[in-house]
């Protein structure tokens, strides 16, 4: 096999073949193979699209189980993902700030609407980071980046109902909800691919949703229910709501200004504090 050859050649302890053919490795990879958590998406020894079948020289032991297997890194979208603020300006996701309000869409029970949620708080951000993150492209051209466990909105096929699965579930024939402005509609993914790109960041709305490079996605990551990962990020919308009143009131009274959301509030490098202990509890 000409990759373990490679991998051999260049001291490598594990090596990878992904999307049937593709050749992956790299200095460390015994301690990071299994950090994005482990995938059903490989068959007769080698990975499909965005998975790894991972294979180690038999002359290498692994010290440990992988620790990094039961607890994945929680990635979201990069840097270079966009956003469409209220405004109808088109910004990368490094540029979106709390207090922005951004497109997303919700359901009158018949067709999708299009409208605008506020950005309460950031989830997870790390300017610096680099990461591997699935691309989804679809039939119209469009191509939205996010890692293998944050929820997307797909529709297996014109008859199903539409539902929030991990990007690693997402095969070639799905349908996506994409609305550009100009066009709006589910649109069927053509090629799954991974990407390595800067910055990892996890914008939380009040409406729990928004569009990113026009498709519609779920704020949340590794919680395999949309729903119940909004439920429980209802304290941090009601801080939220708590702290624009306080402000107006402030205001409007002259008092000294005081900030309950500081620590509610994620503008620097990290994962907020609240979502932190919520996912603890996906460890269980």
């Amino acid at each position: 096999m000409a990759c373990a050859e490679k991998a051999r050649e260049r001291g490598f302890k594990l090596f990878g073949i992904q999307f049937y053919t593709e050749c992956w490795s790299g200095t460390g990879a015994e301690k990071t193979y299994g950090r994005d958590g482990t995938s059903v998406n490989c068959k007769n020894g080698v990975g499909k699209s965005g998975a790894n079948f991972v294979y180690r020289f038999g002359d290498y032991e692994l010290s440990s189980t992988c620790p990094v297997c039961e607890h994945p890194r929680r990635l979201c979208f990069p840097a270079i993902s966009r956003v469409t603020l209220e405004s109808g300006v088109r910004i990368n996701m490094a540029q979106l700030n709390i207090g922005d309000r951004v497109r997303t869409l919700e359901t009158n029970g018949v067709t999708m609407v299009t409208m605008n949620s506020e950005v309460i708080t950031f989830l997870h951000k790390e300017i610096k980071t680099e990461a591997h993150f699935y691309k989804l492209e679809t039939k119209g051209a469009n191509a939205v980046r996010l890692s293998s466990q944050h929820l997307i909105f797909r529709k297996k096929n014109t008859t199903s109902p539409i539902a929030a699965v991990f990007a690693s579930e997402i095969n070639v024939g799905d349908l996506l909800y994409i609305s550009n402005g100009g066009v709006s509609g589910y649109q069927p993914v053509t090629r799954i691919t991974m990407t390595t790109e800067i910055g990892v960041y996890a914008p939380l709305t009040r409406q729990g949703t928004l569009l990113v490079d026009d498709a519609l996605v779920s704020c949340y990551a590794h919680w395999p229910s949309h729903d119940a990962a909004h439920l429980v990020m209802a304290p941090l919308r009601a801080a939220h709501i708590f702290y624009g009143a306080w402000k107006r009131l402030t205001s409007l009274m002259h008092w000294p200004q005081w900030d309950p959301q500081r620590h509610m509030s994620q503008q620097t490098d990290g994962i907020q504090w609240y979502a932190g202990a919520l996912m603890q509890l996906t460890y269980i």
